[in-house]
């Protein structure tokens, strides 16, 4: 097994070019379903169906062999990857225009944001004739290693040249190189160019590329060093197509098929398709619908004008199809699909208007919303379905956090209205928030600057209800920080939002003023009303009587206009509450689920502004107490970051300033504490403090060793699911402690924080959370744990490492690549990696327990999680053909299923776990022969790897049972591994 990587789209072209190297062509049924590709480029399987370019697959062959790298360029729309896919290939096939004819082998790959992971991907899928993933990965590996080492690792991955085959690279997408830039590691784009151009100019070698690019990018060449010179020694401009040349386009897939058309649609279409730069999209994404359109009619006659009509035509049809889709969501649908193509769409920039966005920026995006993952992925799935094709990556690839998402092709963007209408919403939505940027910036530098009111004030009130935006969103228009720092963003748009409610505070407290100014002059003029009645009964009772009453109508007026805009003061003042509520909620709630997820630190982010957000005190302890207590704990245990431990103390002391456990805040922040050692021994008059030590620590219990510590290790021959390597022996074990779960995210995140380490290499999304068991760490990993838990709890580390690559003499397994030196005292005391036999006998209760098939019993389904309980989808065939990764199974929460009868947990299931000893399937032989073991360690060395036990959630129940034995290379990592340790007092 090795470590499962993330490749960039390399699924998709792996399927490419294997249909390229056999030259695979459609079945009659796929090709009768559609004989049109819509918006996607054509592949070379429907080379049968590639109308048009007669003769420029033959032109490109004849520079391709002059030059060995050839430039394939064209407008957006132009046809260049379909040229390459389906004409290129099949006519390299056929031989034409070449002295003599070769063994072609195909490699296609694009440069996504991975190039060089992509490239190795490509050539790994050509080398073992395989899309199979998990077949692929260690080829990918090691060709990945080969590429990244110098400028001749292309030709080094390829091997010795063969005069008799000839391998052609085809890069399509070029242009991604530099669409993608932000996304690719430093230095790898620059060693892509260098692997291509050196491997064509090497005069004995048989490479030849192909690149297909947008020739607006043809100016960015010059960042790289001899690219610009290589293409000008070969490109191909792909030319526009004649009316002859559509003609046969149009008409040649269906005379394929068999399906008749009327010569007058014919005509038309070429009248319509005019000038447009999206002529060839438009015209098969049309074609596709007008095809569909009299499929579902019944056929049985030509296909007509009233077929066309139907689909809007060329300049409506693909509009048409991308509203019906829309308009068949829910409304959540719908938001989702507004905000995906508002982020994808730069209408800002002049190279396509697309925007690609990694999916955790869509995923954080749309979470505003509120939408879930799952709900997210559901929108993504309907608009890339193959007769769809709108978003990429295509269906099958799965998505995941570092992937792309982008629009196929940017005709979508300039022929659909609502899409068009969308962009000019969110280039609204910008320039109020940059507005609001800009005034919230002048104001922190003056106070008195930067304050918003009157109509633009209503317009960004309008603006914030009618949007659910956040730092995700927000990201995309800050100028002053990298785009992917979330916590950065997130800060800076609830600053800009608080000055934004700050502005209407402040001006429904000068209406409140003016209210006032009204009441005091409606006092001032009734008193001058009754003066002039005084008056009047000095003077002529008739006019004064009038002259008073219409001043006393006067002040009445003046009473209610002074009340009126009371009430308006008590209205806004009771909106500022709920909003102030609703925003408490939100973020308190968002705090303890990142801690959930252990983003501890933006955890304490979104908890400093809830603390700081004006609603009831109790309403706020019963939210913020415990988590922030967490937080405490976390930071002080951690030791790494004691300011934001002070931090966290001064907000819960913020929260409880009255608390019988003030002064031991008070203290925490005053004295400026610097280290572990200086906040635990205060820490531990905390209350919470034994709750969350049990939380981010191991819980262990002794284990049952019966009178003489004597147990039956491994399985009878009768038993169900025996191995060979399972024999029945004796072993007596000495006095020891086992931690009651496997080591959980917690529990690593606390180490993770102290020792400043990754929480765990390459974690997949599902696994993050505190409660379930730790994946992805390798026996080293699991060892430096060890060590980092005995010093933590003031004991001596167990065991002594050599980190140095290849130090340990007795590790011959061929494919462990670092091979540390791991050397243990076995009478030591502390936290260690348990024994196989530890394992085992922890696993069956201890001496003397009863013999069951699992940890806990007989019944899988009681104490375990695995294959058919976890999530998975139902397998068929042979195990390792039909494994499916990403098959929505996964771990779950540690301690939900039946213990073993002594209180450990998931011993069975959920994951494998380490064990020290290196895996021999014949070393208990001499075991079973002579006796007793005691306290056996394993053999010395082994060329397979290390033991793990228990079988994870995606095993099958016979690798589940107590007795089963397996190993694991020690240096690699999977998303079914973790370990327990056990305690030696």
């Amino acid at each position: 097994m090795t470590d499962r990587k993330h490749y960039q789209l390399d699924e998709y072209y792996i399927d490419l070019q294997q249909q390229a190297q056999g030259m695979e062509i459609a079945d009659e049924v796929t090709t009768r379903n559609n004989p049109y590709p819509g918006l996607r480029p054509f592949r070379t399987a429907e080379a049968h169906l590639f109308f048009g370019r007669e003769g420029q697959a033959e032109e490109l062959i004849s520079r391709l062999m002059d030059t060995r790298f050839l430039g394939v360029l064209g407008n957006s729309g132009s046809g260049k990857s379909s040229l390459v896919r389906a004409g290129l290939i099949p006519a390299l096939h056929a031989g034409k225009k070449q002295a003599r004819i070769y063994d072609w082998k195909i490699v296609i790959c694009r440069p996504g944001n991975s190039p060089l992971e992509n490239l190795a991907a490509a050539l790994a899928g050509a080398r073992l004739r395989s899309t199979d993933r998990h077949r692929l990965e260690p080829e990918v590996e090691r060709l990945l290693a080969q590429l990244g080492d110098s400028s001749f690792g292309l030709l080094e991955a390829e091997g010795p040249a063969d005069p008799q085959q000839k391998t052609l690279l085809i890069v399509d997408q070029f242009e991604e190189l530099f669409r993608f830039a932000r996304d690719i590691a430093p230095g790898q784009a620059a060693q892509f160019v260098d692997l291509l151009i050196t491997a064509v100019q090497q005069p004995d070698a048989q490479v030849h590329v192909v690149i297909t690019m947008r020739s607006e990018f043809l100016g960015e060449c010059v960042h790289y060093r001899g690219l610009p010179e290589i293409i000008n020694q070969g490109q191909y401009l792909v030319p526009r197509l004649t009316n002859e040349n559509l003609r046969r386009a149009i008409a040649g897939p269906l005379a394929v098929v068999g399906a008749p058309v009327e010569g007058a649609l014919v005509n038309r279409l070429l009248r319509e398709l005019g000038d447009d730069m999206d002529q060839l999209p438009l015209l098969q994404h049309a074609l596709m619908r007008t095809y569909q359109h009299w499929q579902r009619s019944g056929g049985g006659r030509p296909i007509g004008h009233e077929d066309y009509d139907a689909t809007g035509g060329i300049k409506k049809a693909l509009g048409q199809h991308a509203d019906e889709h829309y308009e068949a969501m829910d409304e959540q649908g719908r938001n989702i699909t507004r905000l995906l193509f508002q982020r994808l769409t730069d209408s800002s920039g002049d190279k396509g208007g697309r925007r690609p966005t990694r999916m955790d920026e869509i995923y954080g995006l749309t979470a505003a919303l509120p939408a879930t993952r799952a709900a997210v992925d559901a929108v993504i799935e309907r608009l890339r379905q193959v007769d769809t094709s709108f978003l990429m990556p295509p269906p099958g690839v799965s998505l995941e956090d570092d992937n792309m998402l982008d629009i196929a092709h940017e005709s979508l963007i300039r022929n659909w209205a609502r899409l068009a209408d969308w962009a000019a919403a969110e280039a609204d939505n910008a320039r109020l928030y940059q507005r609001l940027q800009q005034a919230t910036d002048d104001h922190r530098q003056d106070e008195n600057q930067g304050w918003i009111m009157g109509a633009l004030l209503e317009r960004l009130r309008k603006w914030q209800s009618d949007n659910h935006f956040n730092g995700y969103w927000a990201a995309r228009y800050h100028t002053a920080k990298d785009m992917y720092d979330w916590p950065f963003h997130e800060r800076l748009f609830g600053e800009n939002t608080a000055f934004l409610e700050a502005c209407v505070e402040r001006e429904a407290a000068e209406k409140a003023q003016a209210a006032e100014r009204l009441r005091q002059q409606a006092e001032a003029e009734a008193a001058i009303a009754h003066a002039a009645k005084e008056r009047a009964l000095r003077a002529d009772a008739e006019v004064a009587k009038k002259e008073a009453e219409r001043l006393q109508l006067e002040a009445e007026q003046q009473r209610l206009l002074a009340q009126e805009a009371l009430s308006g003061l008590e209205r806004a003042v009771a909106e500022i509450r709920i909003k102030n509520q609703s925003a408490f909620e939100s973020f308190a709630g968002l705090g303890t689920r990142l801690i959930y997820s252990l983003d501890h630190a933006e955890a304490l982010e979104k908890m400093r502004v809830a603390v700081d957000i004006e609603v009831e005190a109790a309403l706020k302890q019963a939210q913020l107490e415990d988590p922030v207590c967490e937080l405490l704990y976390f930071f002080a245990e951690g030791g790494r970051r004691p300011e934001l431990a002070r931090e966290a103390a001064g907000m819960l002391l913020q929260l409880k300033p009255e608390a019988e456990f003030a002064p031991v805040l008070q203290r925490c922040i005053q004295e400026s504490w610097r280290t572990r050692d200086e906040f635990t021994p205060l820490l531990t008059q905390f209350p919470a403090f034994s709750k969350y030590k049990k939380r981010y620590y191991p819980e262990t219990i002794s284990i049952p060793l019966g009178a003489d510590g004597i147990f039956q290790m491994g399985s009878d021959a009768s038993d169900w699911g025996h191995e060979s390597d399972e024999l029945l022996h004796r072993v007596k074990i000495s006095p020891y402690r086992m931690s009651v779960a496997p080591t959980t995210f917690y529990q690593y995140a606390l180490y993770s924080e102290a020792s400043g380490r990754d929480l765990a290499s390459r974690t997949p999304y599902w696994g993050r959370c505190g409660d379930h068991p730790l994946v992805n760490v390798n026996w080293y990993d699991a060892v430096k744990y060890a060590n980092w838990l005995n010093v933590q709890q003031g004991l001596s580390p167990v065991y002594e490492m050599l980190e140095e690559v290849n130090s340990d003499a007795d590790n011959v397994v061929r494919t462990d690549f670092l091979k540390w030196k791991v050397e243990w005292n076995p009478e030591s005391k502390g936290y260690r990696l348990p024994t196989e036999a530890e394992w085992e006998l922890a696993a069956r209760a201890g001496c003397g327990a009863p013999k069951n098939l699992f940890a806990g019993g007989d019944t899988l389904d009681e104490v375990g999680w695995y294959w058919e309980n976890s999530g998975n989808e139902p397998l068929s065939g042979n195990w390792d053909l039909n494994r499916i990764y990403d098959n929505k199974g996964r771990t779950h929460p540690v301690m939900s299923k039946k213990d073993n009868s002594i209180g450990i947990f998931d011993m069975s299931g959920n994951v494998y776990e380490w064990c020290w000893d290196w895996y021999a399937g014949d070393y208990y032989e001499d075991c079973h022969k002579t006796g007793i073991a005691t306290n056996p360690l394993g053999p010395k060395s082994s060329s397979d790897g290390r033991v793990i036990r228990g079988g994870g959630w995606d095993s099958y129940p016979v690798n589940c049972r107590v007795a089963h034995r397996n190993w694991f290379v020690p240096d690699a990592r999977f998303d079914d591994i973790g370990f327990r340790l056990v305690l030696v007092p």
